[in-house]
């Protein structure tokens, strides 16, 4: 993939927020699988990037890139 110009991507905190109707919060473990899932179809759909920040708080699943990163390498 050529680096010149704009690429478009994913940017995700893997936000856990609450449903606005039923107030449930999905899984932590539900959260990375769908983040994973996310990914997958970002590189099959060949965008530029999937970007993931790091939160330590209870509305965000990834709180540690690196070792995101490393256990989720290919």
């Amino acid at each position: 993939m050529s680096t010149k110009g704009m690429q478009l991507g994913v940017y995700s905190f893997g936000d856990r927020h609450p449903d606005p109707v039923t107030g449930e919060r999905v899984s932590v473990a539900d959260k990375l699988a769908q983040t994973v899932e996310r990914i997958k179809l970002a590189d099959e759909l060949n965008l530029g990037f999937y970007g993931l920040g790091e939160h330590h708080l209870a509305d965000y699943s990834i709180s540690n890139t690196p070792m995101w990163d490393s256990s989720h390498a290919r």
